[in-house]
């Protein structure tokens, strides 16, 4: 009996302190909502002012009416419209607006209820069990857009609620409706159709926008131009996390299925792409990355009914690896990962293959502007003269330094074989550099280098190229590029002993380099040569 006198005695201090948080925290809200309201609708327009999320045209405005305050939750009537800003310098209730045609549009017109903390029940029956200081519920319905409510069946177009905590940290949910559009139901559309399935959208983060998390889950997409381009996704989920210095982001892109056409200039190219992942996070600023991606099958896949030179491609288990990191003088080091599992190439099984690569010390430039930028104006900083001779800008005043590439693996495989190469090159830069001096190889350090390309190989590779539009290759065909691979190689052994044509009992090109600046004699093929003469020879 006294166990259960003290459970009800809990009980009733618990329900007693929940019925007094619930009123501290209605009043509060009572108390603030017009100060919170006015700090949000400028917090918007800087905002707007300053990245352009809204057209530059418009203000957002924010008012509220029909204020019910009960014990546990809050109801009010809550508007937002975008109305057009004011001429420079005018008044800000004058009628004269940057654009005189421009009307005020109305983005939001619904009923909101507060669920006041700190357990809103709205929060507990949705799986929430932190204390919360607030719960708001609201819907988009036929009072905001009526057009788009009759779309999804007179039901409210989007649903949402979110929390606040009394730490300031906020979690939306928004739930769409399955939607369709095309030209009969909706005249401004740019495209035939646009197809959303129902959708869960959630984003959160601190109440100054820090720590901001933002992940959304579609089932099916579907954009359709006409009926030679479009983009379809079935299960597309994405995450991103941008950073607090609001210029780095991690990111999460997965979809199951991708299928897109495009028509460019009367050629049809078509897309497939399987099991999607991508993860990494990505610096804005500094273009510093750490990416992985893999596709468990790729397809590209131009209409044969077509003119066009262009062949399919088909990759099974594609995997891209990237990372790039540059300090303040933008040098940067990174590295470079690519497999396949299969390539196919028009009807031929060209085999499958991996790249490893890494880089130090290489000019950033290098890796973020385009061979034809590199050669543009661009590059130059004229400064009225004629001597462009003497205008290339910073990129040829480089602090010294060695460049790295590391060639760590590169392979091929196909039916007959392998190709091996691994290479590592060691290079000076100094602010005398220039693309002339690349063939300087006073200024080569290292160099180490394997090869291992199998005349077998390397003709099956040749032929199934040359006929990719065939299912297979026979025996003469490879013979015949054998034969032409053979003239080629008795050409370089007049012209290079470092070299070599024959390995074990496979016919080919094979070296094994091991040149160090710092020594007089160099390693080549097993044999020693004089630093003179590699470099003669090199």
């Amino acid at each position: 009996m006294k166990k259960k006198v003290l459970a009800i005695g809990i009980i009733a201090i618990l329900g007693m302190g929940y019925v007094g948080g619930a009123w501290y925290t209605g009043n509060a809200i009572e108390k603030n909502i017009d100060t919170n309201l006015s700090l949000l609708t400028e917090k918007i327009n800087t905002d707007n002012k300053k990245f352009g999320l809204i057209n530059e045209q418009f203000n957002v405005a924010i008012s509220y009416s029909d204020y019910q305050k009960s014990l546990f939750s809050t109801k009010l009537h809550l508007t937002i419209m975008l109305t057009p800003k004011p001429e420079e310098g005018a008044d800000s209730s004058s009628s004269e607006t940057t654009n005189p045609t421009a009307k005020s549009i109305k983005v939001f017109d619904e009923d909101v209820i507060i669920h006041h903390g700190p357990f809103p029940i709205a929060a507990l029956t949705k799986g929430t069990f932190v204390p919360q200081a607030a719960w708001i519920e609201y819907q988009i319905t036929e009072k905001t857009s009526p057009e788009l409510s009759k779309l999804v069946g007179n039901q409210p177009i989007f649903t949402g609620h979110l929390g606040i905590s009394y730490q300031n940290y906020l979690r939306l949910k928004i739930t769409n409706q399955a939607i369709s559009l095309d030209k009969t139901n909706f005249d401004d559309l740019p495209i035939d159709s646009l197809k959303i399935s129902k959708g869960e959208h959630y984003l959160e983060g601190d109440s100054n926008s820090q720590n901001v998390r933002i992940e959304s889950h579609i089932a099916d997409v579907r954009l359709i131009k006409d009926d030679n381009n479009y983009v379809l996704f079935k299960n597309l989920q994405y995450v991103f996390d941008p950073q607090l210095d609001k210029t780095n982001v991690n990111y999460e892109l997965n979809f199951d299925h991708l299928e897109s056409s495009v028509d460019n200039m009367h050629e049809l190219i078509k897309v497939n792409i399987d099991n999607f992942k991508s993860k990494g996070s990505y610096n804005f600023k500094t273009q510093d990355a750490d990416l992985k991606m893999s596709i468990a099958k790729f397809m590209f896949n131009p209409d044969q009914n077509q003119t066009n030179n262009k062949t399919q491609i088909a990759l099974d288990k594609f995997v891209w690896e990237q990372k790039n990191h540059s300090d303040a003088n933008n040098i940067s080091d990174g590295s470079l990962v690519l497999s396949t599992d299969s390539l196919i190439f028009g009807q031929q099984k060209m085999g499958s293959g991996e790249l490893n690569l890494e880089y130090r010390g290489i000019d950033k430039n290098l890796l973020t502007r385009t061979f034809n930028e590199f050669y543009s104006l661009d590059y130059y900083d004229d400064e009225d003269d004629d001597d462009d001779d003497n205008d290339i800008v910073d990129y040829q005043k480089m602090n010294p330094r060695n460049i790295k590439i590391s060639l760590n693996k590169f392979n091929w495989h196909n039916v007959d074989g392998d190709i091996d190469i691994n290479a590592v090159v060691d290079y000076t830069l100094d602010d005398n550099f220039n693309m002339s001096a690349l063939s300087d190889t006073s200024r080569l350090n290292l160099l180490k280098l394997k090869m291992a390309v199998p005349s077998d190989v390397l003709a099956r590779i040749i032929t199934q190229f040359q006929h990719r539009q065939d299912s297979d290759v026979d025996v003469n065909q490879i013979n015949k590029t054998k034969s032409q691979i053979e003239i080629v190689s008795q050409l370089f052994q007049f012209k290079t002993s470092l070299l070599s044509f024959k390995q074990g009992d496979k016919n080919g090109f094979f070296t094994d380099i091991d040149y160090d600046n710092s020594r007089q004699n160099v390693k080549v093929n097993g044999n020693t040569l004089t630093k003179e003469e590699f470099l003669d020879n090199f």
